[in-house]
């Protein structure tokens, strides 16, 4: 029968895959069909929540925080509602506590992650979705400019995920490792963030060399290096495997556009101008076609203008630079 639940589980899943397969346009289809069926069927539900949940996720990678954070609130409500006690609900804080990070919403964004912190210490103290909250605490003590306590977050994380894991095989050691050297490189010790860095790197390694984790390292090692600045050769070669990963796994998606933009600036700073400005149009044409009017896609204008002041090419520089402002306003 067309009309079941467990149709609205199928196009659920079919989504996630599609997802994987980096066919955003598919998953969108998937997970659209499957929302606007279950409800029909049962509006006021767990699995309701979890669609639209899904859904806010797919808003967000695209760019849309406002979107997501709609669809993120009306499956908080949800879960609120059908499930308070239950694992979704404490996903579900920390997922619209990442959009709120990303909106600027610090105040909010840190009372829902305290919640969530809440529900996971009286269920699990030393459990991985504690571990993550923790970490989601880490990024909003970095962004609020307080990276001693970033960094205590990251390393209590990191503390429970080697504990439930001795062997390094959980991802969220990536996660935790990569974070450590966010915060290192903010501070300037670069050497120390490269090592956090290349361990993270490994730790992804062992889940396929060629997964889009490993694409996702090597990016932060590339912009790494990018922004020391002694060694753009080694950036240049860690930024084209991460896109080449992508070109053959996800090549329409926003990590590929940040990608090419962070080529187009190792690039232009090795004085190839011309490669420069191919690498910017190309992360440009991502951008609006996946997220137009984000904060990508004035971020990709920002830089193909830059760029192409440096070519000499003031005009169409100034042309690009004022787009980048009229889509932040």
């Amino acid at each position: 029968a067309p009309d079941t639940s467990e149709v609205t589980g199928s196009l659920n899943n079919l989504g996630i895959l599609a997802g994987y397969r980096g066919d955003f346009e598919a998953k969108e289809k998937y997970l659209t069909r499957g929302e606007e069926l279950q409800r029909r069927l049962a509006p006021e539900s767990n699995d309701e929540a979890l669609l639209l949940q899904n859904l806010g996720n797919l808003a967000a990678g695209r760019g849309d925080l406002a979107k997501a954070e709609t669809l993120h609130r009306q499956a908080l409500t949800l879960f609120e509602k059908v499930a308070p006690d239950g694992d979704d609900i404490i996903n579900s804080l920390d997922n619209l506590a990442s959009i709120l990070m990303q909106r600027g919403d610090l105040a909010t964004a840190g009372e829902l992650l305290q919640r969530s912190l809440v529900l996971q210490e009286r269920r699990a103290p030393d459990s991985l979705g504690t571990a993550g909250t923790l970490i989601f605490l880490g990024n909003l003590a970095s962004r609020r400019g307080d990276l001693e306590t970033a960094e205590a977050q990251y390393r209590r994380a990191l503390a429970i995920q080697e504990k439930l894991s001795p062997n390094q095989d959980d991802p969220g050691i990536s996660v935790s490792l990569a974070s450590l050297g966010i915060v290192a490189a903010k501070r300037g010790e670069f050497d120390t963030a490269r090592i956090y860095l290349r361990h993270s790197l490994e730790v992804k390694e062992r889940g396929g060399p060629e997964s889009l984790g490993v694409a996702e390292a090597l990016e932060r090692l590339g912009q790494l290096e990018t922004d020391r600045g002694e060694n753009l050769a080694e950036a240049e070669t860690l930024l084209r495997h991460a896109l080449a990963i992508f070109e053959k796994q996800a090549p329409e998606s926003l990590p590929a556009a940040d990608i090419l933009r962070g080529l187009g600036e190792v690039t232009s700073r090795r004085g190839r101008l011309p490669e420069a400005l191919l690498f910017h149009r190309r992360s440009l044409d991502l951008q609006h076609k996946l997220a137009p009017g984000s904060s990508g896609e004035a971020e990709a204008l920002y830089f193909l203008g830059l760029t192409e002041r440096r070519a000499s090419r003031t005009g169409d520089g100034i042309q690009h630079l004022c787009q980048a402002i009229d889509v932040l306003d």
